[in-house]
């Protein structure tokens, strides 16, 4: 969350040039809330402004006194956070006529989506970790090995790269003990993963990765 959150700010403030954002947070999601809290101070901190936080549960009946604020509002762009609830949502404020630009996390990635109304979208931009048609030499690998098995989520691209990034750190560790094993996967460089080149800072977490809009 910590990475996304910043991509998210550093792209709609430099490549949508967006100034002002709405954010939509779900609640009931601890996932939406930090995605959210790390894209709002990032985005602040490079300028913009939020124009209002639009807090919502996913499994309330009805969004539409969250879908009047936004419509309401002025802002540039208007990010979602949230997983499938998401697709209905950014349908809907298009139906509205909403003229700021959507945006989405990696929550929108999935059929699930796309069901609830994301495939009505005329245009909108979400992130992902992971693109099955990127000609990297490693994720091609990948795809002739895995993809006859059926669909490959950027969730199994992760999972993939997860288990070399752990099998690594065992490496250098020299050891399957669990402290010996956290401190070798800090602050670690782990070069060609199917994802791309992966930095862990000390905390374990990713400081550069690669990222994907569509």
């Amino acid at each position: 969350d910590n990475f996304q959150g910043r991509k998210l700010a550093d792209f709609i403030y430099n490549d949508l040039h967006a100034r002002s954002a709405q954010v939509f947070v779900d609640l009931t999601s601890d996932y939406s809330m930090e995605l959210s809290r790390v894209f709002i101070d990032h985005f602040r901190q490079m300028g913009g402004i939020i124009e209002q936080e639009i807090e919502y549960k996913s499994n309330q009946l009805s969004y539409d006194p969250q879908i009047a604020a936004a419509i309401a509002g002025k802002s540039d762009a208007v990010v979602l956070t949230g997983y499938d609830e998401s697709g209905y949502i950014a349908a809907r404020l298009q139906d509205k006529g909403l003229q700021a630009a959507i945006i989405g996390g990696d929550g929108w990635g999935d059929g699930d989506f796309f069901a609830s109304g994301g495939n009505r979208l005329k245009k909108a931009y979400y992130f992902s970790h992971w693109a099955r048609e990127w000609d990297n030499p490693t994720s091609r690998r990948f795809v002739r090995h895995y993809g006859q098995n059926g669909p490959i989520t950027f969730g199994t691209a992760l999972g993939y790269d997860a288990v070399h990034v752990l099998t690594a750190a065992i490496t250098r560790a020299g050891s399957t003990d669990r402290e010996k094993i956290r401190e070798a996967l800090t602050g670690s460089i782990h070069p060609e993963g199917v994802t791309g080149s992966i930095t862990l800072d000390g905390q374990g977490d990713p400081i550069d990765k690669n990222i994907f809009v569509f």
